[in-house]
């Protein structure tokens, strides 16, 4: 497998909740660059690299919002992150809101009315759900304000851009590299599934596309598991999936259920028998898979899709060529490759802490 090519632009002092990030970037830490496609209104695609805004190009400070799901784990953290360093390098304001979760749709809807009230030139939104924030983005837009779809795949057309990859290509891209391990006619293999929250669309997505790379391989799922994704309610669905199928050679699934799978495991005595992997990646699943106790975990180099959603509603207020529908893809990392995996393109430093404004 090779590499996705990629830049990054961390090495930043920690700073308190509440703070800004330290000013003293180098100006190496304000190169970056990511190997993306980029999608054309009937369908086409084209492979190129993105590279962000100089800073000497922006003409103001620009005042952003950016809205998450929520906060609560190294993945929003890591997003949180990357918004915050880019507003940062790029001199915009920014402010940080979050939902209560994905179930907050009504939260999310009213985060976008706050922004728009409290005069936001440009909106990024990771929305709770593909639809039901479309009547609320489309308004946004008609009123002038760009609205960036990051990570989720809303359908309204009014939507400015996208930041978006299928999660189906997460599950696909972890499901491939374990099919091929295998292969028909090599003997049956069974395996655990934690898919994450019921209902939410990337749980969905991933879980199907998970469940379609193992198609034609001996690697079979004995039950997709539902649940809250954090790490103690999949410890114990772990403990009782285990109970119920204990002749699973693999647990695979969302990240806290594989770093809770590797303690589990370690505790009762299976670590040699069961292996792991995530489809997404934490800093628990990096080091799990640095360290030998997970397979492997699947990226979407989400810090790096923050940074092009910020700098790509700048680009929009400029005016400067931006890029308006970004396919990033998804990349599954193994203990082979983690040694030149360059981590900062995906993780928050770890001794961050959330910093919710940018002035």
């Amino acid at each position: 497998m090779i590499m996705k090519r990629i830049i990054p632009a961390i090495a930043v002092a920690a700073v308190s909740v509440g703070l800004m990030l330290s000013t003293s970037t180098s100006s190496a830490a304000d190169s970056w660059s990511l190997d993306i496609k980029s999608m054309g209104a009937d369908g086409s695609s084209k492979l190129m690299a993105y590279t962000p805004l100089a800073a000497s190009e922006v003409s103001k400070k620009w005042n952003l919002c950016i809205i998450f799901p929520h906060v609560k784990d190294p993945y929003y953290i890591a997003f949180t992150y990357g918004a915050v360093t880019e507003a940062k390098r790029l001199g915009a304001k920014l402010t940080v809101l979050a939902a209560k979760g994905y179930g907050d749709l009504t939260g999310q809807i009213s985060l976008v009315e706050d922004c728009v009230a409290q005069g936001a030139d440009g909106i990024s939104i990771t929305s709770v759900s593909t639809e039901g924030l479309n009547k609320i983005i489309s308004e946004t837009v008609k009123n002038g304000v760009p609205v960036i779809d990051l990570g989720t795949g809303v359908t309204t057309p009014d939507v400015t851009g996208s930041i978006a990859a299928s999660y189906y290509g997460a599950g696909e891209s972890l499901g491939k590299f374990m099919a091929a391990k295998h292969p028909k006619g090599s003997g049956m293999t069974k395996m655990l599934y934690l898919a994450g929250p019921a209902g939410a669309g990337w749980v969905e997505d991933a879980a199907r596309g998970f469940q379609d790379a193992l198609k034609g391989s001996d690697l079979e799922i004995s039950k997709v598991v539902y649940g809250d994704s954090g790490k103690a309610v999949q410890m114990k669905l772990i403990e009782d999936s285990l109970q119920a199928y204990p002749d699973v050679s693999y647990i695979a699934g969302i990240a806290p259920a594989a770093e809770g799978a590797v303690q589990i495991l370690r505790e009762q005595g299976m670590a040699d028998k069961v292996q792991v992997a995530a489809f997404y990646a934490t800093p628990g699943a990096y080091q799990g898979v640095k360290g030998g106790s997970i397979l492997a975990m699947t990226t979407d180099y989400n810090l790096t899709q923050a940074r092009m959603a910020i700098d790509t509603l700048v680009r929009i207020l400029e005016n400067k060529n931006p890029v308006l529908h970004i396919e990033p893809g998804f990349e599954t990392i193994h203990g082979a490759m983690v040694g030149d995996w360059n981590a900062g393109s995906t993780l928050a430093p770890a001794d961050w802490k959330l910093v919710f404004t940018v002035d």
